[in-house]
């Protein structure tokens, strides 16, 4: 019976810190500056990182090597979270950016394509990835 009880209370502990760290995530770890050029720099340093992510990632997919994708999995996890949640700060902002300096707009424009291209490179990398596994 004690036995049982340990097993129980054990997985209750479990199931309280994958809720707690489950918590942690969902929280935005980011709130952009006022300021529409520092906020369009903040979310420029966001997707700079994220894009790094990708091409650590990318490579590692590309190479076979399982235990460098995995590592980068969790801060990855963060970094996109902190993409689209300062993408979404950028966007309900809209009206606002229109006002920002145009060298700054363009700069992020400009990151974004860049973006776009690696991104597509990784889904393709990971599409490889998934029809390997299926062989």
């Amino acid at each position: 019976m004690d036995n049982n009880n340990n097993n129980n209370k054990r997985a209750r502990n479990r199931a309280q810190h994958i809720q707690n760290e489950m918590s942690q995530v969902e929280k935005p770890r980011i709130k952009l500056s006022r300021d529409p050029n520092k906020a369009m720099e903040e979310v420029m340093i966001t997707i700079h990182t994220l894009k790094n992510f990708l091409v650590k990632e990318t490579a590692a997919l590309k190479d076979a090597n399982t235990k460098l994708f995995l590592e980068l999995q969790d801060e990855k996890l963060y970094v996109a979270r902190d993409y689209l949640e300062g993408m979404s700060q950028l966007i309900g902002r809209k009206e606002e950016l229109k006002t920002a300096n145009e060298a700054i707009k363009d700069r992020l424009e400009i990151l974004r394509n860049e973006f776009g291209e690696i991104a597509a490179d990784n889904h393709a990398a990971i599409s490889r990835m998934k029809n390997g596994m299926k062989r």
